[in-house]
């Protein structure tokens, strides 16, 4: 087995609030989650973490309240999302949010299936693969993102996949 040298990991998770899907990244652990959507992300900030608003026009997650957005201490938008649909329009719905708010852009693949990895990403400019420099370029805006979102086909599959996990249990908890 070969060893990657040139591999920066950055831990994180994401939180789903009544707001949205916030990325908290930098985190190790648990992130005290609260209905009030500018506390978690100050619970993310707590642990050292920065907090990224995850695929925000989202169709199937709550619709974004830009007031609450602007000020709640977000860090960044996360404007790529490979999973996002569909992808160009969400994309560009996206980066308008982020410049509106006046915040750093982010990638990400959401990558639910293994094929899916990387296929939206972010460009930091940081002259370091040092964890803290990363953020803190992060934050500054020195970022691009880029990728393509997901297939057709790969959609099919991750809408399929989910709802057969949920029918296959019985509302007991016993199979």
């Amino acid at each position: 087995m070969r060893k990657c040298t040139d591999l920066t990991i950055i831990p994180g998770m994401e939180i789903e609030t009544s707001e949205g899907h916030i990325l908290a990244l930098n985190v190790t652990k648990v992130v005290k989650k609260s209905p009030d959507f500018s506390e978690t992300i100050e619970n993310i900030h707590e642990l050292g973490g920065i907090a990224v608003i995850a695929h925000p026009f989202s169709l199937l997650k709550p619709l974004v309240d830009v007031d609450i957005l602007a000020t709640s201490g977000l860090d960044a938008v996360e404007v790529a999302n490979a999973t996002s649909f569909p992808y160009s329009l969400m994309t560009r719905k996206s980066k308008i949010l982020a410049e509106r708010l006046g915040l750093p852009m982010t990638g990400g693949s959401d990558a639910h299936l293994s094929t899916v990895i990387g296929r939206s990403y972010t460009i930091v400019d940081s002259d370091s693969r040092d964890v803290s420099d990363i953020l803190e370029a992060v934050r500054k805006g020195r970022t691009e993102v880029g990728g393509v979102g997901i297939t057709l086909k790969e959609r099919v599959t991750k809408v399929y996949k989910r709802p057969r996990s949920i029918l296959l249990s019985s509302p007991s908890g016993k199979d």
